[in-house]
């Protein structure tokens, strides 16, 4: 594991995901399973960025479990883009950088 600047984020303590957002992804409950459950999914299509996040990793001191969890979340390891874009073209990116105008 790498030593990360910001701390260790497997000891942040976290309620989770919603149950609004565990819905969104078809499931029936929220909180941390339904966290668990949705990087479950995502983890194959996030095996392609590894060296990339480790990449990042390393030149930003971030833990690249907190990179890969928000590229998980906000794109689902990018199967969610179309041509890069995601949320209805309001956003760019693995990470979804909002675009404003």
């Amino acid at each position: 594991m790498l030593a990360c600047a910001y701390g260790n984020i497997i000891h942040v303590d976290t309620t989770g995901a919603s149950a609004e957002t565990g819905k969104q992804e078809g499931l029936s409950y929220g909180g941390v399973p339904a966290s668990e459950k949705n990087a479950e999914r995502d983890l194959k299509n996030l095996e392609k960025y590894k060296t990339k996040i480790m990449n990042v990793s390393r030149k930003t001191g971030i833990d690249p479990a907190l990179i890969a969890a928000i590229i998980s979340r906000e794109s689902h390891a990018g199967t969610l883009l179309k041509n890069g874009w995601g949320d209805h073209g309001n956003g760019f990116g693995l990470k979804q950088v909002k675009m404003l105008y």
